[in-house]
């Protein structure tokens, strides 16, 4: 049996061509919302350490819980000059099903902090008296 390379050639391109359309295909909307129904956490930070959380599971959405919350923080006098939200969660690129939501989505706009560890912990709730931040 001799190879051919036209032959190699047809089923590489076809190949390459189902795997885009199976990329598409799961963007698209009535399945992308099927590979969304999991149990998705989000956890974004501050430079002062104030952390802010995303349940997607039990229907919390992203501008009602922490951009609001964010906001609300901001307001507090100690704390407007911490004006930067950083999300912990890094784009993996491999997760494909996710590609929608990395174009479109406000959270994947926010700078990302590789290290929120190195943060200082600031452990209270939007509303009470702030702990004083270290020097």
């Amino acid at each position: 049996m001799k190879f051919s390379f036209a032959k190699h050639f047809i089923f590489r391109k076809k190949f390459i061509i189902l795997v885009l359309l199976v990329v598409l295909v799961i963007n698209l909307p009535p399945i992308r919302w099927i590979s969304e129904v999991s149990l998705n956490h989000f956890s974004y930070v501050t430079n002062h350490g104030q952390w802010f959380e995303e349940w997607q599971f039990f229907g919390s959405r992203y501008e009602d819980t922490v951009a609001n919350n964010f906001i609300q923080y901001r307001q507090h006098p100690y704390y407007r000059q911490d004006t930067v939200l950083y999300r912990t969660d890094p784009v993996n690129i491999l997760k494909f099903w996710r590609w929608y939501d990395y174009a479109t989505h406000p959270r994947w706009q926010l700078p990302y902090n590789s290290r929120p560890d190195t943060l200082p912990k600031n452990d209270h709730s939007i509303g009470s008296e702030p702990k004083p931040l270290p020097q």
